[in-house]
């Protein structure tokens, strides 16, 4: 009995060296390692490509597969992997945004650049200031009319006065007989500033308030009015 059990064991031990094992009978393949994808800017993008000196734009961007972003050109920096960015321009010139993104070790930046063109603010004008009479009778009323073009404050000077709209007319009554002359200076935003007059002669009889001192007897009146004294005898 017992040398029929233990030929039993050393079969059943043979069989299995034979097999190859308890285990599974195939091995398994080689893992292929994972690229990483190269970075990508989706979009880079000014809110305004021509402005005026002094003006803001705004930029804006997106990516994908970035772990960074950095400025170059005409700004400077480390930049988030989205955002955006408002910046004043104040040269006149044009300018280049350029964004570079990097992802993971091994890929490709992505690159990306905005241009945006800045120009000189024109000069403040007075395209027309006029009356609706060159000439009138005294006591009768004209009206100045006035249009201006890149200015940023008006004001009267001469025979009428204070600040003025940009564009507009006003309504004045002349009283005394004499030629008026009235000014008109508007500056821009630069400070630069322009004047343009308007000439109106005033016609007709203007009367004095006199103030009458007789003088001893009667002989002699010192009269006032105007802008002289006068004396009689």
């Amino acid at each position: 009995m017992k040398l029929k059990n233990i030929s039993l064991t050393l079969i059943s031990i043979v069989f299995i060296v034979a097999c190859g094992g308890g285990g599974g009978g195939s091995s398994s393949e080689p893992t292929t390692p994972t690229t990483p994808s190269n970075p990508s800017i989706t979009s880079f993008g000014s809110s305004s490509n021509s402005i005026l000196e002094g003006e803001s734009i705004t930029l804006n961007w997106t990516s994908t597969d970035a772990n960074s972003c950095s400025a170059s050109g005409d700004w400077l920096g480390s930049k988030s992997a989205n955002g955006n960015e408002t910046l004043q321009l104040n040269s006149v010139k044009t300018y280049t945004f350029t964004l570079t993104c990097s992802g993971a070790s091994g890929t490709t930046n992505a690159v990306s650049s905005v241009s945006v063109e800045v120009n000189a603010i024109p000069n403040p004008t007075i395209d027309s200031f006029s009356s609706s009479a060159q000439s009138i009778s005294i006591n009768e009323s004209i009206t100045l009319s006035w249009n201006t073009s890149n200015t940023t404050e008006c004001l009267a000077d001469g025979d009428w006065a204070g600040a003025k709209e940009l564009n507009g007319t006003e309504t004045l009554e002349l009283t005394s007989v004499k030629t008026y002359t009235f000014d008109l200076t508007c500056t821009g935003s630069k400070e630069i500033a322009i004047t343009e007059s308007v000439s109106v002669i005033v016609e007709g009889e203007q009367t004095e308030d006199l103030d009458v001192h007789v003088i001893g007897d009667g002989s002699v009146a010192e009269i006032w009015g105007g802008n002289d004294n006068l004396f009689f005898f």
